[in-house]
């Protein structure tokens, strides 16, 4: 499903996506994918959705954090975001979203952090 959204073909997307968590459905990677794919679609109920699943699975999701404030980038989402990484290594958790991202082609999203200073020690 990566593959297929690096490829804009979203109807593949949900196809694999939901192949993958029919198999697995604690698949976080396919979850994830699957609200990416939700989000550049422009179906904003359907990510929150899976989103919500994600968080039930994960409280701690920073994943599902920043999606949110993509969903909705107020300066407060973004902070919201933000407050929630609380680890020894934050860059790191940064340098991962970031990686996660710039791997589904979605540089820009990616370069989020890169903007913000994150990353640099």
């Amino acid at each position: 499903s990566a593959f297929a959204l690096i490829q804009k073909k979203t109807d593949q997307v949900f196809k694999y996506s939901r192949l993958a968590q029919d198999y697995d459905r604690y698949n976080v990677k396919a979850i994830q994918i699957e609200a990416v794919a939700d989000r550049l679609a422009g179906y904003p109920a359907e990510a929150a959705e899976v989103l919500n699943r994600l968080i039930r699975m994960d409280p701690l999701s920073h994943f599902a954090g920043f999606e949110h404030y993509l969903s909705n980038p107020a300066t407060e989402n973004f902070n919201a975001f933000k407050d929630l990484i609380r680890n020894e290594f934050p860059e790191q958790t940064y340098l991962e979203l970031a990686i996660f991202y710039h791997n589904l082609n979605l540089d820009r999203e990616a370069a989020i952090f890169a903007n913000a200073g994150y990353g640099r020690a």
